[in-house]
């Protein structure tokens, strides 16, 4: 390819980040720049996932400023994956927090994004109340965000919580996802409530 234009550069660095070769992509991302090719958005999500898979807050701050200082900010999968990037490359989750309210239209992966980082560093308490804010503003709810919540009940052992989460589940149509389902029902063992509520998520799982 004589002359590679930015949607092949994006599309060989998002092959590398899905394979988990994370300095490739870093590298060509460095080279991309250093050729004067001009990124656009799917090329920041790209390398910051892989600043993310290397753990390198300094390449991701570095990311964040050329990608303010091209005027991609405003994209919704570029700030995504900026709150990523911090979420699990900083000490706190301040500056995952800052990209989010700055967000004007957040969708669903923004808040899921935003409740992993929390339960994924222990904290199930701020991933819950990220995600009551969530069900506050109706948001648009996804499997994941369900799941990830769950796990955020289990974490600090709030079983009330999860019942609650349960019927919400239900109310919203997802009684028959499987990884949603069986994240219920591995909370409820988890904090010992193997009865009536377990029993009716496992028959829901394998109706006879």
């Amino acid at each position: 390819m004589p002359e590679r234009d930015v949607v092949a550069w994006t599309a060989m660095m998002a092959g590398y980040t899905s394979c988990s070769h994370h300095n490739s992509a870093w590298a060509m991302f460095c080279e991309m720049v250093r050729n004067e090719m001009e990124p656009n958005a799917f090329t920041f999500s790209s390398v910051l996932k892989a600043c993310k898979g290397m753990g390198a807050l300094s390449c991701g701050a570095l990311v964040h400023g050329s990608a303010v200082k091209r005027g991609m900010q405003g994209s919704i999968y570029v700030e995504n994956a900026l709150m990523d990037m911090y979420a699990t490359c900083c000490a706190s989750m301040e500056d995952a927090c800052i990209v989010f309210d700055d967000i004007r239209e957040k969708n669903d992966v923004s808040w899921t994004t935003l409740i992993t980082g929390f339960t994924h560093r222990g904290d199930g308490y701020g991933g819950l109340r990220v995600f009551r804010q969530m069900l506050l503003e109706e948001a648009k709810l996804n499997p994941f965000s369900f799941s990830i919540a769950v796990r955020a009940c289990a974490s600090i052992g709030s079983h009330s919580f999860g019942k609650q989460i349960h019927s919400a589940v239900i109310k919203h149509g997802f009684e028959s996802n499987l990884p949603v389902m069986n994240s219920i029902l591995d909370m409820y063992c988890s904090l010992g409530r193997t009865g009536k509520d377990a029993n009716l998520v496992y028959k829901l799982l394998c109706p006879e």
